[in-house]
């Protein structure tokens, strides 16, 4: 089958062995269509002589089902979050899939998974975020921030906050749940969020992390949460531990690299439980920002890496 790998530095098809299914709650998916992320860039600094396969997230049709698979059949359609997912097939625990509801198309759905787990996770169970509340996403252009923003306001946030760099950008935020937008490159940055939510947010999501952890905790009332979910700022930084101290802040880490595959079924379901219907309604979309071939794939990576993007890049696998 036909892969997306890393040769010379550039976004090359490979071939490789067909996926095949090995355990009894797995099923096969052929991968209609993926989106890249900014994880992926990191295939980009492994050395030579190593060909990792692209893509973490993914739509598709299931072609097989293992023996005590009960929730899926052949012929559904389904999206999932999943490494290996630029390829032709790709398997994957049939507890991680979520099934598309009939509004939505395989497009739209490859750009989904990532940030609907994400938020799921860093918003409701480690940011234990309750209806009323104000919440700040720091870096809330990226394509996880915009699906973020949505799920807040969905779950009754008072007050959606939203920052990025970029003008254009913020201008577009209130398309998307955000009731107010702050440029994170003014210097009082703070003292406008702390303004727009009345001394403090109640949860902030962090998308930045390096530079901006301190300014976090300023912007946090005391006794609030910051999730941190990326670093693309930096991966660190001079941190304040008297003011952490003062303000008593819970600062809570949301990865998913070290997480089991049953925590991460938990999450899931968790998913599916808070969002399906709201899904199907609409409620809840992303942007997409190009469509590529899976030929023009380097043209993916090249949006990434300079930044153009607003919302999801997808390539189509088919």
């Amino acid at each position: 089958m036909r892969a997306l790998s890393v040769v010379s530095q550039r976004a090359k098809i490979i071939e490789v062995a067909d996926a095949k299914i090995s355990r009894p709650d797995q099923v096969l998916v052929s991968v209609y269509y993926s989106a890249m992320n900014r994880a992926d860039l990191n295939a980009f600094k492994q050395v030579d002589g190593h060909q990792p396969i692209l893509g973490i997230e993914f739509s598709g049709e299931i072609l097989a089902v293992g023996d005590d698979v009960k929730n899926f059949k052949i012929g559904d359609r389904v999206m999932g979050h999943s490494p290996n997912a630029l390829a032709d097939l790709l398997v994957i625990n049939a507890d991680l899939l979520f099934a598309l509801p009939e509004t939505m198309t395989f497009k739209e759905a490859a750009a989904l998974p990532v940030a609907l787990q994400t938020m799921t996770e860093a918003i409701c169970m480690s940011g234990s975020f309750q209806k009323g509340q104000s919440i700040l996403f720091q870096g809330a252009s990226s394509s996880t921030g915009i699906v973020g923003m949505q799920i807040a306001k969905l779950f009754g946030a008072k007050t959606v906050i939203g920052t990025s760099r970029s003008i254009e950008k913020g201008r577009q935020l209130k398309k998307f749940a955000a009731d107010v937008f702050v440029n994170s490159s003014d210097g009082d940055w703070v003292d406008q969020v702390l303004a727009a939510s009345v001394g403090g947010v109640d949860l902030v999501i962090d998308f930045l992390s390096g530079p901006t952890v301190n300014g976090n905790m300023q912007a946090t009332k005391p006794g609030g949460t910051i999730v941190n979910v990326g670093r693309i700022a930096g991966n660190v930084g001079t941190f304040d531990f008297d003011l952490h101290n003062m303000r008593r802040i819970h600062y809570v880490g949301s990865s998913f690299r070290l997480r089991s595959e049953a925590e991460t079924v938990a999450i899931v379901l968790q998913m599916k439980q808070k969002l399906a219907a709201a899904l199907a309604e609409k409620k809840i979309t992303m942007p997409i920002a190009a469509v590529y071939a899976l030929d023009d794939a380097q043209k993916a990576v090249d949006d990434l890496k300079q930044n153009r993007n607003f919302g999801k890049v997808v390539i189509a696998v088919k």
